[in-house]
């Protein structure tokens, strides 16, 4: 949104003592979390996003509905000040009566991946400040991450973000107004792969809001991922993405 990237987070056994910061509905994110049957938590969104809320019939534990499973952190100026937990998240939403999650997942393997050597990474989101990179750790078999020329750190445990998995999904993107993006990510388009310090072509898709998001082969096979953390940049299709 306006060259600023902005992230949904997906949780499922793990635990989080701090989920933030909390920010508002987006079209794409509610067809994102209506696929994987998750609870949506969001402070408030923007005119479409809260009507795509409604519209898929995601379980929705909006902020404005649900303050007290959420605070405010001190020190840190609005709006990027409002945080949550899993235990929070997992405790109101039972209260609230939201239904059990139930979603397929994704296959994974620790068999090696084959393809191009892909040590570097780099995406080019729109302005320097917003330049990701991943650099390839052989010895812990995950990649680092960084964000506008610095290493990207968990805010909680000032640890560099390092995930087993960088999948890449080129989405067309339009506006639906002067304020709110259009990604089309119902539907299917090309991607690539990045695991094991490698590189491989893929392409992706999601019939509907309510199915899950699908990375494929060139055979249409679902491609199998490096057990772990998985980050999914999404990106236009003329995003300059590069490897080596």
């Amino acid at each position: 949104e306006g060259g600023i990237t902005r992230f949904v987070a997906v949780f499922n056994h793990n635990e989080a003592v701090k989920i933030g910061p909390v920010r508002s509905a987006r079209p794409y994110y509610v067809a994102l979390a209506t696929g994987f049957d998750a609870i949506y938590a969001h402070a408030g969104g923007s005119k479409v996003g809260l009507e795509k809320v409604k519209e898929y019939g995601v379980d929705d534990f909006d902020q404005f509905r649900y303050a007290s499973y959420y605070w405010r952190q001190s020190g840190i100026r609005s709006p990027h000040n409002l945080f949550t937990s899993t235990e929070k998240l997992r405790s109101g939403s039972e209260k609230a009566g939201l239904k059990d999650v139930y979603y397929t997942g994704y296959k994974f393997s620790k068999k090696k991946l084959k393809g191009k050597k892909a040590g570097n990474i780099k995406i080019n989101f729109s302005s320097s400040a917003y330049e990701v990179r991943y650099s390839y750790d052989s010895k812990k078999d995950r990649y680092k991450r960084y964000n506008g020329g610095k290493a990207h750190l968990d805010a909680d445990k000032n640890k560099q973000i390092a995930p087993s998995n960088v999948v890449v999904v080129r989405a067309d993107t339009s506006m639906y107004d002067a304020q709110t993006l259009n990604i089309a990510i119902i539907g299917e388009g090309n991607g690539y792969l990045f695991r094991n310090g490698k590189q491989t072509d893929i392409k992706w898709e999601k019939d509907s809001a309510d199915s899950q998001i699908k990375f494929l082969d060139d055979a249409g096979n679902e491609v199998k991922l490096n057990p772990g953390q998985i980050w999914v940049e999404i990106v236009r299709p003329e995003t300059e993405v590069s490897f080596n």
